[in-house]
């Protein structure tokens, strides 16, 4: 699992996770206060908040379907769940 994170001029935070050739998860939060989850290109969560918000998701990877939950915390980080085990814990930005 590979992970970086970019700032951008309008977003405060940006985490990238790359798992694999096929799966790409994209967390942003801006300046005004809206967070959304892109999963492989795709907006599958958008909410707005300037403390921060849960997303929740389900996707299809192979033939089975998993569940992604991804807290955005201001001051806290980026956590990151799939199926309720850790991916990515406190990414501080």
């Amino acid at each position: 699992m590979i992970y970086k994170i970019v700032f951008g001029t309008f977003d405060i935070v940006r985490v990238t996770i790359f798992a694999s050739d096929n799966l790409n998860i994209s967390v942003t939060k801006s300046l005004l206060g809206t967070g959304g989850v892109s999963y492989n290109g795709k907006i599958v969560s958008k909410k707005r908040s300037l403390f921060g918000a849960n997303h929740l998701f389900d996707c299809m990877e192979g033939n089975e379907t998993v569940q992604y939950r991804i807290n955005i915390n201001w001051g806290q980080g980026v956590n990151i769940f799939r199926n309720n085990k850790a991916v990515l814990l406190s990414s501080m930005y």
